[in-house]
């Protein structure tokens, strides 16, 4: 699979996909929608520079899915419900996380669930977060805030709040 070469100077951007735009992977109780990246032989629309995955899970209460290592780091993290992984819970609102070298990881719901499930390639470096923003330098943070402020992002067409 073909990524956009990577570059230490990439800017700020953003993308609207459309609902049913986005793949859908059914499992026996689970459904997910790949919000971003590359899973289970599919990959959404989402513009991505490394390798990467972003699920949006929900599990029947009994269901389970493995997490494969080939798909890298990995992390869990429960919005609704109740979740173990190889049998040990993980509490809403925490993370679990196991690194590209651990094996496989099955995720299985107590409970009917929810969870964003994400992950990737390991990163060079820790990147610093805020909000919708993601760079290694406080300064790339914060011109992008800027950007915002200033209404220099493109619209979201179809969203009230930024199609004015």
């Amino acid at each position: 699979v073909a990524h956009p070469p990577e570059t230490s100077a990439q800017g700020p951007f953003f993308e609207h996909h459309r609902p049913g735009t986005l793949p859908t992977l059914e499992f026996p109780g689970v459904k997910a929608t790949l919000v971003a990246g590359e899973a289970f032989q599919e990959r959404a629309p989402v513009t991505t520079h490394s390798p990467l995955f972003f699920l949006d899970v929900s599990l029947e209460e009994g269901a389970s899915l493995t997490l494969p290592g080939v798909l890298g780091e990995r992390a869990i993290y429960p919005l609704e419900g109740a979740l173990e992984v190889d049998a040990g819970p993980v509490p809403r609102g925490g993370l679990l996380a196991a690194d590209a070298a651990h094996p496989d990881r099955t995720v299985v719901a107590g409970a009917p669930s929810r969870a964003a499930i994400f992950g990737g390639a390991p990163l060079p470096k820790t990147p610093l977060i805020h909000w919708n923003y993601v760079a290694y330098g406080q300064g790339d943070i914060d011109a992008a805030k800027a950007r915002w402020a200033d209404g220099r992002f493109p619209k979201v067409v179809g969203d009230p709040a930024t199609s004015g």
